[in-house]
């Protein structure tokens, strides 16, 4: 593994929530039937080589913004395909004196969170000590290609897997893939005295990640690609939280992070059309936690064994 680390990556700062439901049609999320119990298992294995807590299969807590929202709910969970995870509604939650869920609300089955910056914290201190880490800056014009293996500085390598998150943009050998970046900001709060065993949604996403400390997620920006965090994220994210909170808080942090969506939301995977020995792993977008763990199975057993690899996501379809 060859990672510089200039900067937390959309993953160290990322929510990290898996939802196999998509809000606004109330439909099943891509593939979500089939991706949640793969990742779920690939990071209970995590846990357990690593020695930490990270995957917390919460559900998520819907609160509803009006009444059509309501119904449309209800009319999906007797007839849609996200039948097997929307729950009955109710009239009020148990958080009914510090959230604002008048309208009624429902649960989200099979559905949680993945505590990413603890994980990856944990995957690299592992790497570090197995002598699996190399902490430079990967520099692409020192790639030969002219040997049997591929050389990179002192190294000599059958293949080279590109996942490189939004720097791909970049790459020389992957320039033609369609990315279309978006910045997404977040913040940290502190909510005394308030503990909920769920993930609430409501226009935004309010995250109990330990104590009194809360994530707040997140903002989409198409026009700002820098990491820097903005008054206006700010602004967005704390304008939603005044539909969602009626009690005080305080924020504590504010972050940003640059994702590496794509032009038709589906991951960028698979080998070089000309050099089948570098290839890429990437465009995990939004659904990142839930969506890599299935695909990078797939991809790992299309280089070992030329299973083909779902044509939405192979590279082959630019």
């Amino acid at each position: 593994m060859v990672d510089h680390r200039e900067k937390p990556s959309s993953s160290e700062i990322a929510l990290g929530i898996y939802n196999p439901v998509v809000f606004k049609r109330m439909t099943k999320s891509w593939k979500a039937d089939e991706l949640i119990p793969v990742a779920e298992e690939l990071y209970s294995d995590m846990e357990t080589a690593l020695g930490v807590k990270a995957l917390h299969k919460n559900g998520i807590l819907k609160l509803f913004s009006s009444k059509d929202e309501r119904t449309f709910w209800e009319k999906k969970m007797h007839n849609g395909e996200a039948m097997a995870f929307l729950d009955t509604t109710k009239e009020q939650s148990e958080y009914t004196d510090v959230v604002f869920d008048e309208l009624g609300n429902a649960d989200v089955l099979h559905s949680g969170w993945l505590d990413t910056a603890k994980l990856l914290s944990a995957f690299r201190k592992f790497l570090r000590g197995n002598n699996l880490l190399i902490e430079k800056k990967f520099e692409y014009k020192n790639v030969n290609t002219s040997a049997e293996l591929l050389q990179w500085n002192n190294l000599s390598a059958e293949r080279i897997i590109f996942c490189e998150g939004s720097r791909a943009s970049e790459n020389p050998f992957f320039k033609n893939l369609p990315f279309v970046l978006t910045k997404g900001e977040m913040l940290t709060i502190r909510i005394p005295d308030f503990s909920p065993q769920h993930l609430i949604s409501k226009g935004v996403y309010l995250l109990h990640e330990y104590g009194d400390v809360f994530k707040v997620g997140a903002t989409y920006d198409w026009d700002d690609l820098t990491d820097i965090p903005t008054e206006k994220g700010k602004t967005d994210l704390v304008e939603k939280l005044k539909k969602v909170l009626k009690v005080d808080y305080e924020i504590l942090d504010q972050a940003a992070a640059i994702r590496p969506t794509v032009k038709d939301r589906r991951p960028l995977i698979g080998l070089h059309s000309e050099d089948k020995r570098i290839g890429i792993f990437n465009g995990m977008g939004t659904k990142g936690v839930m969506i890599a763990p299935f695909f990078a199975k797939q991809f790992a057993e299309y280089i070992e064994s030329n299973i083909p690899l779902d044509k939405e996501v192979d590279i082959k379809r630019f």
